[in-house]
């Protein structure tokens, strides 16, 4: 693990469930992760009913810079290996 204390974004997911599932997945391969976001009201509802242009209270997964690529790179390999287990953040925008 790195020892930079900067934190990226690796992940931002569109709720607090998913967002623990991408924490845990990255902590089994020995990359300490972080939640950001999961406390606020309504995590995952579109903020967007009032004609805000705010999209979603998502959650943050955050790990060290150092370890972005690395983190990055085993989500990519899970992604590849069951679609269905973590969304392409591209399609969960649509």
């Amino acid at each position: 693990m790195s020892k930079s204390k900067e934190l990226s974004i690796c992940y931002r997911a569109p709720n607090p469930g998913i967002a623990s599932y991408i924490k845990a997945l990255l902590e089994a391969e020995g990359i300490r992760a972080f939640v950001d976001g999961a406390s606020l009201p309504f995590p995952g509802i579109p903020l967007n009913m009032f004609g805000s242009t705010a999209e979603c209270a998502g959650c943050n997964v955050l790990v060290a810079a150092g370890d972005l690529e690395r983190a990055e790179r085993i989500l990519e390999e899970t992604r590849k290996e069951s679609l269905e287990d973590i969304p392409d953040e591209e399609e969960e925008e649509n």
